[in-house]
C-alpha cells in the first residue's frame, strides 16, 4: 500500500479557471451562430414585417439562447470544485443534484494534459485521470491554467506512486526521433 503525503489530507478546495465557461461553452455558442446567421438571413429574405418570422425576432431568440448558455456556464463554473482528499482526488459538481467523483490515486493509469484550441488560446488546459478498476473511474479538472496543469499532474503522479506530493515530475525522453527530410 503507497503512504499518503499528510499535506495532501488536509489541502482545501479549489476551483477551476474562471475561464472555464468560454472554453466549455464556445462550441456551443459557436454552433448557435452558425444556425443563427442561415435564420437571419432567410427570415430577411422573406421580407416579413413582424411577426414572429422577422429576424429582429430571430436575433433576440438566439442572443436569450446565447445568454441562457453563458449564464449556464458561469452557474456550473461556481458549483465545480476540486480536491486531493488524502489518497483520493475528488471532483464535486452539480447545483441541484451535487455529484462527487472520487477517484483513488493508487489505481492511476494515467494523468493527461489536454488542451484544445479555444483553451490554448485562452492559456488554458484540462488535466484528465484515469483510473483503472470500477468502471474506469475519470476525473476531469477542465480548465486550470496552462501554467499550473503540468505541476497539478506532476503531483497527482507522485501521489499515486506514494511519493511527496512536491516530487517533480521526471524528464521526458524520446522514445523516437525521426527528421524532416524523412517526413
Amino acid at each position: 500500500m503507497s503512504s499518503v503525503d499528510p499535506v495532501a489530507a488536509t489541502e482545501p478546495w479549489r476551483r477551476l479557471h474562471p475561464l472555464s465557461p468560454v472554453v466549455r461553452f464556445g462550441r456551443v455558442v459557436v454552433g448557435l451562430i452558425v444556425v443563427l446567421i442561415p435564420t437571419v438571413e432567410s427570415a430577411t429574405a422573406r421580407g416579413h414585417p413582424g411577426g414572429g418570422d422577422s429576424p429582429l425576432y430571430s436575433v433576440v431568440l438566439w442572443l436569450v439562447l446565447i445568454g441562457i448558455s453563458v449564464v449556464g456556464g458561469v452557474v456550473e463554473w461556481l458549483v465545480t470544485r476540486w480536491r486531493i482528499d488524502g489518497a483520493d482526488l475528488q471532483v464535486e459538481t452539480g447545483l441541484l443534484r451535487r455529484q462527487s467523483v472520487r477517484v483513488p490515486l493508487a489505481r492511476v493509469q494515467a494523468v493527461d494534459i489536454v488542451s484544445p484550441l479555444l483553451a490554448r488560446i485562452l492559456g488554458l488546459a484540462e488535466v484528465r485521470v484515469v483510473s483503472a478498476g470500477r468502471g474506469g473511474e475519470k476525473g476531469r479538472l477542465a480548465y486550470v491554467s496552462a501554467s499550473e496543469a503540468p505541476l497539478i499532474r506532476a503531483r497527482l503522479l507522485a501521489l499515486a506512486h506514494g511519493l511527496s506530493g512536491e516530487t517533480p515530475e521526471p524528464p521526458a525522453q524520446p522514445l523516437a526521433t525521426v527528421s524532416n527530410a524523412r517526413l
